[in-house]
């Protein structure tokens, strides 16, 4: 029996989208796979990873994290970003994905701007667009990159692995404990505060002068809510209740068992600095008052978020600035920082 993780990554599990073999010319030219070592194992530096064994080059992935207790909210998956996944033989429904059928605006007091039906719209496009768990996709393109299956050979991935300075002249990294590892090729995939950034340029980050907060509730908690009720109903849906410096966008996730919430906002109100680490601690009376005026019920549905789970995301910015160096090349936030609904092939917004 195909366990469904299999399935997700099997190409004969995409109608009429097989998965495409890779090209077997991935060399120096001189018909030698490259060893590229990619600092980062978050989305883009998996998802390089899958690419980049899938035409022959040996992948080395170096994360700091322990890979212990992924977290993040949902993400969307848009119908370029699931072209390439099926092209890979990755179907993100396997995983918990859901279809994008539907939009609704609203003032931020409640009153209806928007209510469009999306799924008609939705067949124009080749693929589909989808909204998923950020840490179901995660594990699926950490399988499809280091797992036993799928083309090339699997991508070696080294967690608790610190890397403290990149060398891209000689294509050297170097690790806290000291280690030192070469590579044909390094790609930066570090993050916002990423490492490997600073051997290409010193550009600082800055405030957009917004920040957000992001939280999830599950539906059961609004429908069995009295004042609640009826925003636990959308299913498939992307809803937005507006304000003239602030909005709140509710979806539904993780096969619609969760409302997915980013609630933005002016950053002075809560003093944040840019030092600060990017994501901080929230509260429920700070998410309140930020969104005092905005409907009531959308208000007595957001004060059932967990404590222990409700999170400041500080959106920041940067200088345009050169993504390569010698053996060097940045990507994601690495590169270039941005705020959420500038996201294409991954929004989080």
């Amino acid at each position: 029996m195909i366990s469904p993780q299999e399935r997700c990554i099997s190409a004969s599990e995409v109608p009429g989208v097989p998965a495409v073999a890779p090209s077997t010319n991935g060399s120096d030219g001189a018909g030698r796979p490259l060893r590229v070592i990619i600092v980062g194992a978050g989305i883009g530096g998996l998802t390089a990873a899958i690419g980049l064994r899938r035409n022959g080059h040996r992948v080395v992935l170096l994360e700091q994290s322990r890979l212990a207790n992924e977290t993040g909210a949902a993400v969307h998956l848009t119908p370029n970003a699931n072209g390439i996944l099926r092209r890979w033989g990755l179907r993100a429904e396997c995983f918990g994905a859901i279809s994008n059928d539907r939009i609704v605006e609203k003032t931020h007091d409640g009153r209806l701007l928007l209510d469009v039906d999306l799924r008609k719209a939705n067949q124009r496009w080749a693929h589909p667009w989808h909204i998923v768990q950020r840490v179901d996709l995660h594990k699926a393109l950490k399988e499809a990159a280091t797992g036993p299956g799928g083309y090339g050979v699997p991508a070696s991935l080294h967690s608790a692995s610190k890397v403290v300075a990149v060398n891209a002249e000689c294509g050297s990294v170097t690790l806290e404990d000291g280690s030192v590892t070469f590579g044909d090729v390094i790609l930066g995939a570090d993050g916002i505060y990423s490492t490997a950034r600073s051997t290409v340029d010193t550009a600082s980050l800055r405030h957009t002068g917004k920040a957000a907060f992001r939280f999830q509730i599950s539906r059961r908690a609004a429908q069995e809510d009295v004042i609640s009720r009826h925003l636990g109903e959308y299913e498939n849906t992307f809803c937005t209740w507006l304000a003239r410096d602030r909005r709140v966008v509710m979806y539904t996730c993780d096969g619609n068992k969760m409302l997915n919430f980013v609630c933005i906002h002016p950053d002075a109100e809560h003093c944040t600095e840019v030092r600060e680490h990017w994501i901080k601690e929230a509260s429920i009376s700070q998410l309140l008052h930020c969104f005092r005026d905005f409907e009531p019920s959308l208000r007595a549905l957001m004060s059932k978020a967990d404590p222990s789970s409700l999170r400041i995301w500080q959106l920041l910015d940067m200088e345009q600035i050169s993504w390569t160096s010698n053996k060097l090349a940045l990507m994601g936030d690495a590169a270039h920082p941005f705020t959420p609904r500038l996201y294409n092939f991954c929004p989080c917004y």
